[in-house]
């Protein structure tokens, strides 16, 4: 694991995050869940808790968008679903990560791990 690796845990989208945080907890990382929303009170959160990384539903693009152009982070970001039809749309930018559900914890903090490096 990354030393000080905070997880911004997006909620919201079809994918259940409860077992995705509690697996990243339990192996020692910082994890910062919550629900998304298009405001200041949200982004002035986001830039206290200085995360490290984004993981959350690919239905949330939108919001991680947001949060990548207001608060000028280059955050690396783990998109989760449980479609594979469903695709990451082009206009993120950065290190992006698309990860299918079903998927072990080996494979999760895997992905991490790389998104992070």
């Amino acid at each position: 694991m990354t030393v000080s690796s905070k997880v911004l845990l997006l909620e919201g989208g079809n994918t259940d995050i409860t077992e995705v945080e509690t697996a990243l907890e339990a192996s020692a990382y910082d994890v910062f869940r919550v629900i998304p929303a298009s405001s200041n009170e949200f982004l002035q959160t986001v830039l206290i808790y200085q995360p490290s990384l984004i993981v959350c539903d690919v239905a949330q693009a939108s919001v991680v968008e947001w949060i990548k152009k207001e608060s000028g982070l280059d955050l690396p970001v783990v998109f989760l679903a449980l479609d594979s039809s469903i695709r990451v749309p082009a206009n993120i930018e950065g290190k992006v990560a698309f990860l299918m559900a079903p998927y072990s914890d080996k494979i999760l903090f895997s992905t991490i791990e790389l998104a992070l490096a």
